[in-house]
């Protein structure tokens, strides 16, 4: 299933709000409600919000690695020994061992010991001696454990990446022609399919992969910006495309999109952000200044909004995130993670969490449910986990978040459709 992430149109747990630095640290908090709509690809890396700073902060410090084994810095990236370092920590002859965490882990189960994916890039973490990230972030990953998303390069840059197993080293998805371009990878189904988007000349355009080593098809209509959201078995993709939802067949992609109609019948504005293995399609519509939950049978019927907690429509703001094969919804209603059976539903259920703003993000065919919210009254930020629509959700903390002592806005959480395998992402940004 793809991830889905905090960044919204409507109240935001934005991202890294609570940045720490040598001098000090800063508390999470809410973003103010906005108004207008936010499509999912600024939801993703730094397009979200979230600034690496690589220049500004300093790239890893080799000069203070020279007793490491190979005189490479940054746990083996040899690349770096060159980068003139500042704002780093003077290391010296510490003989304490190197540790390597990463930006995304992936989980067998909510108790299983996670195993941090590798990127193409580490960089160190300036409050911890000899500690560095993997700056590698998994948006989507499916029942054969195949991950994707984007590994950040020593340029700042993003590049769309495919892990063939949560321990595998990354593999550079290419470009149209066979280059390496800046972008990321949003979802895969079970075919190896992948969707996502990538930089063209300074434009972010929707993109397909057919193969983790195809070269990249631009979808059509690319003279707009836009992306590719997510990707069903039968190679049929959703997404959005000057911030109205659309929807791409598996026979003519490159040459014809469909754009989803609202209630009325007329072209909607909003983002269709998920699709089932039926062609069922879920997202948002923007009407006026709020943004609701909608529901397609298929990409020519005409959406329907679903109801919200108290059976109504177009009372509160919200999203749809991720549909099941069994037609099961999840999504949020304002500061409520929400559950729908299905489109008939009489109203939205309220999931259960000591959260005060919580979102559900991602579903799975056994109605395992991921997503995140705040979790104290300091704002701090955590991923969650319902076991199915009846539980209360249990909160789930990385290995980078426990020795950071920190709850980050989560990036990207994605579950698998049936083995109730999952990933969790989280931005970086320890800089000022």
């Amino acid at each position: 299933m793809p991830s889905g992430s905090f960044s919204k149109r409507a109240r935001s747990v934005q991202s890294v709000t609570n940045k720490k630095n040598c001098g000090g640290n800063k508390k999470a908090g809410l973003a103010p409600r906005s108004t207008g709509p936010v499509e999912f690809r600024n939801t993703a890396l730094n397009k979200q919000g979230v600034n690496f700073k690589i220049h500004q902060a300093g790239l890893p410090c080799p000069e203070t690695y020279r007793n490491n084994p190979g005189g490479q810095c940054a746990g083996g990236v040899g690349a770096l020994a060159s980068t003139r370092a500042r704002g780093c920590r003077n290391l010296g002859g510490d003989s304490k061992q190197i540790e390597v965490y990463s930006s995304t882990y992936y989980y067998d189960g909510p108790n299983a010991t996670p195993i941090a994916l590798k990127g193409l890039f580490q960089i160190q973490i300036p409050i911890i001696e000899r500690a560095f990230i993997n700056l590698a972030f998994g948006f989507s990953i499916n029942d054969n454990k195949e991950i994707v998303g984007a590994s950040i390069l020593n340029t700042g840059d993003s590049a769309p990446v495919f892990w063939s197993s949560p321990s595998a080293t990354p593999i550079r998805l290419k470009g149209s022609l066979g280059e390496n371009i800046s972008g990321v990878a949003l979802d895969i189904n079970n075919n190896k399919q992948i969707v996502g988007y990538i930089d063209v000349n300074g434009n972010q355009k929707p993109a397909f992969w057919n193969s983790p080593t195809s070269n990249a098809v631009l979808l059509e209509d690319a003279s707009r910006d836009g992306v590719a959201n997510a990707i069903n078995i039968n190679g049929n993709i959703v997404g959005e495309l000057n911030n109205q939802p659309v929807y791409w067949d598996n026979t003519n992609r490159e040459t014809n999109v469909t754009v989803l109609k609202d209630s009325t019948g007329n072209p909607a504005t909003g983002n269709a952000r998920d699709i089932n293995d039926d062609d069922n399609i879920i997202g948002f519509v923007i009407d006026g200044n709020n943004g609701f939950p909608f529901y397609w049978d298929n990409e020519t019927s005409n959406g329907e909004q679903l109801k919200d907690k108290n059976g109504a429509t177009n009372t509160i703001d919200g999203e749809a995130t991720s549909i099941n094969n069994n037609k099961n919804i999840v999504g949020f209603q304002d500061t409520d993670a929400v559950f729908w059976t299905n489109k008939d539903s009489i109203k939205s259920e309220v999931l259960q969490s000591n959260s005060s703003d919580y979102r559900a993000l991602s579903l799975n065919n056994d109605k395992e449910i991921v997503g995140g919210g705040v979790i104290d009254s300091n704002n701090s930020i955590s991923t969650l986990y319902w076991s199915n629509e009846n539980a209360t959700a249990i909160r789930i903390r990385t290995p980078l978040e426990a020795i950071l002592n920190e709850f980050f806005i989560l990036a990207g959480v994605s579950i698998n459709n049936n083995n109730g395998n999952f990933i969790i992402s989280v931005p970086i940004d320890f800089f000022n």
